[in-house]
């Protein structure tokens, strides 16, 4: 809300659909006779309210007016010397200045223009493993997003409205954005699989405790090390090399994904 002096009469300018204009219009249709009221005006005029409710007011007006700089002003609002004009404008709140813009450049290059500084800077921590280039003069900045983890990044933050308390909006080519969607979900399944593959090599289950998991792997790294077969011919250590890195590489990839759990 915000007060000032015109003229003849003072100015007082409320949000429309506001919880202020909500509460003014209330106050004025129950508690005051002399008004004026046309479609996004209401007028009130000297000695249009009883000194209580006109305190009342006063004080209200006091505690929502932003910036009010001039103590007069204060003045002929208690006093209602001069007629009071409230005008319900319209919401001043510009959503596409919270839009963020992605833009493929190709499958594994995305630009990212924010519109705002704290946003650039969000971004800018967000993909700070997997950036490119930082922000520009254009408020751009480009990410690689080959990792899995850029992409996990990515469309978490795409499921998102609200950032550091703005709302956001995120524009975007669908078709690309799509194709980015089917990486994802073909990651997931092949991440998914592989870690299947490593419990099996394992012989353990997903629900197992690492600790035991961990006794089975060096029962098993201790069956299939190579130099238990030093002496039997060069295909059988081959086969028990192999055997011995595939169930370390298992063990490793189980182990980070009990810890991103």
């Amino acid at each position: 809300m915000e007060l000032s002096l015109q003229t003849h009469y003072l100015y007082l300018e409320v949000e429309k659909d506001s919880l202020d204009a909500h509460f003014v219009k209330h106050f004025v249709l129950n508690y005051i006779q002399k008004v004026s009221i046309l479609e996004s005006t209401i007028t009130l005029y000297s000695n249009s309210m009883e000194k209580k409710i006109q305190s009342f007011f006063t004080y209200w007006v006091k505690a929502r007016v932003k910036d009010l700089k001039h103590s007069h002003l204060l003045e002929d609002l208690e006093k209602m010397s001069l007629p009071l004009k409230i005008h319900f404008k319209k919401s001043t709140i510009n959503l596409n200045r919270n839009t963020v813009y992605l833009k493929l450049l190709d499958s594994d290059v995305l630009r990212i223009t924010a519109p705002t500084k704290d946003l650039c800077h969000y971004f800018h921590t967000l993909f700070k493993d997997a950036l490119i280039s930082p922000f520009d003069q254009n408020s751009s900045l480009l990410i690689d997003l080959s990792s899995s983890k850029s992409l996990e990044d990515l469309f978490n933050t795409l499921q998102r409205k609200e950032i550091l308390s703005k709302k956001v909006l995120f524009s975007y080519e669908h078709e690309a954005i799509h194709k980015l969607f089917n990486r994802k979900k073909s990651y997931s399944y092949s991440k998914v699989s592989k870690l299947s593959q490593a419990y099996d090599l394992l012989e353990s289950k997903p629900n197992e405790p690492i600790e035991v998991i961990k006794k089975r792997y060096k029962k098993l790294i201790a069956t299939y090390h190579p130099d238990r077969v030093f002496a039997h011919g060069e295909q059988l250590i081959r086969n028990y090399t192999s055997k011995f890195q595939s169930l370390q590489n298992a063990y490793s990839f189980i182990k980070a994904a009990k810890v991103t759990l």
